[in-house]
């Protein structure tokens, strides 16, 4: 858990210093021949749509929105999970890595990763793992 936070925060960072750079002379050089639109835009949507799927890091970040939610461990919400993270992951395949500039490239590898992670980290069915002391909400 504390090394998913870890993670969650540094891509909160990554994304962070994306927001705060100016693109404006390198974003025709550095956009994909095809319409697709920007992969910043891809990454902000990314950690919107994560948000709810995720309420109690949520509420770490400081976003008051899904406070009163708690994750689940239905099989309908790994499901969601699974779609969620196959959905990022091919749409961030349509982008040519290539192309994109220095700081892009490093925000699509983490994306790339943490899809494929978390991906094959559902591979295991560790929801039905009993409750232990590392991970888990206090009773």
């Amino acid at each position: 858990m504390h090394i998913r936070l870890g993670f969650f925060s540094l891509l909160l960072l990554v994304l962070a210093l994306f927001a705060c750079q100016n693109n404006d002379s390198s974003t025709s050089a550095t956009a994909p021949k095809t319409a697709m639109p920007p992969i910043d835009s891809l990454f902000s949507r990314y950690q919107e749509e994560r948000l709810p799927l995720y309420p109690i890091e949520a509420t770490i970040a400081g976003d008051p929105r899904y406070n009163d939610l708690l994750p689940s461990l239905s099989q309908a919400y790994r499901t969601a999970l699974n779609d969620f993270y196959l959905k990022y992951h091919n749409l961030t395949q349509q982008y040519d890595r290539d192309k994109l500039s220095d700081n892009d490239r490093i925000g699509y590898d983490i994306l790339i990763w943490e899809c494929d992670i978390n991906l094959e980290d559902l591979q295991y069915p560790k929801h039905l793992m009993p409750i232990n002391q590392f991970d888990c909400l206090p009773l």
